[in-house]
């Protein structure tokens, strides 16, 4: 993907959680990752809860950018 490629390019390792390979609940996953996180970009395209909810989760600790 060309965006993973301009992320990496400025030193940003972009995680995403269903690209990870762990064996622990997905939700808790999501939360220690988005715990350890310096900013996150959210995609609300197909407004899925879900993301809505992780999103506001890491407006707690660091800047969330939405697209």
């Amino acid at each position: 993907m060309k965006e993973h490629a301009y992320l990496k390019k400025m030193d940003i390792i972009p995680l995403r959680i269903n690209r990870i390979e762990h064996n622990e609940n997905i939700d808790q996953k999501i939360i220690e990752l988005l715990k350890k996180c310096d900013f996150c970009i959210s995609d609300l395209t197909y407004a899925r809860p879900s993301v809505y909810y992780e999103s506001g989760f890491a407006e707690r600790n660091s800047p969330v950018i939405y697209i």
